[in-house]
């Protein structure tokens, strides 16, 4: 990037945003070398070719009430901060309606949304919580979708965890 600068205030801030950029790409590239690998294992391990992006939920709520669920989206380079959705639900603490009512209001037949769906919808749960999104994307017409739930271990042991996957057209599978 060369541009002239005719003032001395004028070649800082040119140097300023030279600097930024430079960083910027140099951020983006280790990302990608970070992000990319992991999508190309998890499409393999669904058995699926190129994909764009996952998305990750969790539901939250402050003593049953507030109850929220908060979608984040990556893509194979890093995080996509502008498709970050926040979905403000009335199911008290109960998980199980919560995903549901998430899966609702995100994927309304009737009010298309300007995300395109993900690959993979990564959930928050286990068994429970996964088939309670099976059983409201099938009033969707969202036709490919895999979802993979992180169950955590007794003791929320880091590394023990359970996983469940399932594809719209192959059922729930524990991963071991």
């Amino acid at each position: 990037l060369k541009m002239r600068a005719s003032t001395k205030s004028e070649r800082s801030y040119l140097k300023t945003a030279q600097t930024g950029l430079q960083f910027s790409v140099s951020r983006h590239a280790n990302q990608a070398q970070y992000y990319l690998p992991a999508f190309i294992k998890l499409a393999s391990v669904f058995n699926d070719g190129d994909w764009k992006f996952i998305d990750c939920v969790d539901i939250s709520h402050f003593n049953g009430k507030h109850t929220n669920a908060a979608c984040v989206r990556f893509s194979s380079g890093g995080p996509l901060k502008s498709s970050f959705r926040s979905y403000n639900l009335d199911t008290g603490n109960d998980d199980y309606a919560s995903m549901r009512s998430f899966i609702e209001k995100r994927f309304n037949p009737g009010k298309p949304s300007s995300l395109l769906p993900p690959n993979l919808l990564l959930i928050d749960g286990g068994r429970g919580q996964l088939s309670s999104v099976y059983q409201a994307l099938q009033k969707t017409s969202v036709e490919k979708l895999h979802l993979l739930s992180i169950c955590k271990a007794p003791g929320r042991k880091s590394g023990e965890e359970s996983y469940y996957m399932l594809s719209l057209d192959q059922g729930v599978t524990k991963v071991e």
